[in-house]
């Protein structure tokens, strides 16, 4: 179970509050997602630019319609605070239902598909700057208290671990981009952008500034996130417990 969690591609917070919830170590979960994300965001930048001298990045971007009909929410949830206070009602009920549920990890994916629900369809969700940085402490202090001295300790035998974690990255990330190329879905530096396991804010913009395609690598990170945090907990639960025991 750490092992599997230690390997998914999502969020630092996210992956260890989740390793918590299923019980697997999330002092080394937290810092091999770490490390990934150190090395994706000091290491792939370099690598793809390099991989991709040859490509000159130009693409077009794409204008959302903003002439879309509102719906009934938003006639009547129409300031900022009212949006705030919606958003917070929905992820707190939505969250307790996904706690209830016993689902791994449904009390974050529940919030996190039904706000996107609302997002898509209408604009009476917000989360402004302070709420996410309210939510940053909680979740960095919550994290945090599962590292202690002994981590650190043990951090000497975890460096072959780490090697296998990064370079299963880096050719993923090239068999991803070649297979994409070949077939015409994507450029090869959009492609490697898209599949870099960063945070998906993160290599979108990178990606941009270097030329990638802003548009595509930001659906397709955006697809990975809520991916890795809503699906991939129960493929690993079902994983160890029809195969841990075999493996």
């Amino acid at each position: 179970m750490t092992s599997l969690l230690s390997c998914v591609p999502g969020g630092v917070s996210e992956m260890s509050i989740i390793a918590m919830d299923l019980n697997a170590d999330a002092g080394i979960v937290t810092v091999m997602q770490t490390v990934r994300l150190i090395g994706t965001l000091i290491v792939f930048p370099y690598w793809i630019t390099r991989l991709t001298d040859d490509e000159n990045g130009n693409h077009e971007s794409i204008s959302l319609d903003d002439s879309i009909n509102k719906s009934f929410l938003d006639k009547i949830i129409k300031s900022k605070n009212q949006k705030i206070i919606f958003t917070m009602i929905v992820a707190i009920i939505s969250g307790y239902i996904g706690y209830l549920s016993g689902i791994p990890a449904a009390n974050m994916m529940f919030p996190m598909l039904v706000i996107v629900f609302l997002n898509i369809n209408t604009n009476a969700c917000i989360v402004t700057k302070d709420e996410k940085l309210v939510a940053q402490i909680i979740a960095g202090s919550t994290v945090g208290t599962t590292i202690n001295a002994s981590i650190f300790v043990s951090l000497k035998n975890m460096i072959i671990p780490i090697l296998i974690l990064l370079v299963s990255y880096f050719l993923i990330n090239i068999g991803y981009s070649i297979l994409c190329e070949r077939k015409k879905l994507l450029d090869k530096k959009s492609a490697m952008f898209a599949s870099a396991p960063g945070g998906a804010t993160d290599m979108t913009l990178i990606g941009a500034d270097l030329g990638a395609d802003l548009t595509k690598t930001a659906l397709i990170q955006s697809f990975r996130a809520a991916y890795v945090v809503s699906v991939m907990p129960n493929l690993i639960v079902l994983f160890v417990k029809y195969f841990g025991e075999i493996l």
